[in-house]
């Protein structure tokens, strides 16, 4: 049994993972996917994020869920170009079947809230986490997306209000600075922000799996924190 300081679990089932998730890590074992990245309900920045990650020929390295509910394809095309001179068009027009699951275990029903569950599945076949928060045109708004990552023992680039990272550094969280340039936090405006977050968003998904392996096991510390 391994130590893990004073984390505790309130099921056996979250203990039982938690060290394997910590096994993997000293074993620097490579994950299936690269990144993992929530995307159940189509929202406006989330389908901007994808578009970018297929653009940059890095959505197969990435355990990703999508629900092609989109209302008003057109609203959300014209909206991407307005606030994020972003043109999603291609990426959009490519949504044929109502569900995209990378591992068909990703968020299915579009009626179930998983506000409160964390699938260490879903931790264990990847190694970093894209976080698109609900409000990034607001003031700090925090929720349990930006909270999951800790949990499941990820670091992890979120695309926000400006200063969230900021926000969760005041609240004492390690936000892995060694490892993602979150310079972007602090832009105040969305589509400047936006642009800056996707740069890195890019280079943590070129990252090689071993150096992802490399990268966790020597930030394990800050992971436990």
């Amino acid at each position: 049994m391994l130590s893990i300081g004073a984390r505790t679990w309130d099921t056996s089932y979250y203990k039982e993972n938690f060290e394997k998730k910590v096994t993997q890590i000293l074993a620097k074992t490579s994950t299936k996917y690269k990144g993992l990245l929530y995307a159940r309900n189509p929202r406006l920045e989330r389908l901007v994020v994808l578009s970018d990650l297929k653009e940059y020929e890095l959505l197969e390295y990435f355990n990703f869920s999508l629900l092609n509910n989109i209302k008003n394809k057109q609203q959300a095309i014209t909206q991407a170009q307005t606030l994020y001179n972003k043109n999603i068009t291609c990426y959009v027009n490519t949504l044929k079947t109502p569900i995209y699951s990378t591992d068909n275990t990703l968020e299915f029903d579009s009626n179930q809230n998983f506000i409160e569950q964390v699938d260490w599945g879903h931790s264990l076949s990847s190694s970093f986490q894209v976080v698109i928060e609900s409000y990034p045109d607001t003031t700090a708004f925090i929720t349990e997306k930006s909270m999951k990552p800790f949990t499941m023992l990820q670091p992890f680039v979120v695309f926000g209000s400006a200063f969230t990272v900021q926000n969760l550094r005041d609240k004492n969280f390690k936000m892995f600075d060694n490892v993602i340039d979150h310079s972007y936090d602090t832009l105040t405006d969305n589509a400047e922000r936006y642009h800056a977050f996707s740069i890195e968003m890019k280079r943590l998904a070129n990252l090689s799996k071993k150096q992802w392996s490399e990268l966790l096991y020597d930030n394990l510390d800050s992971l436990l924190h």
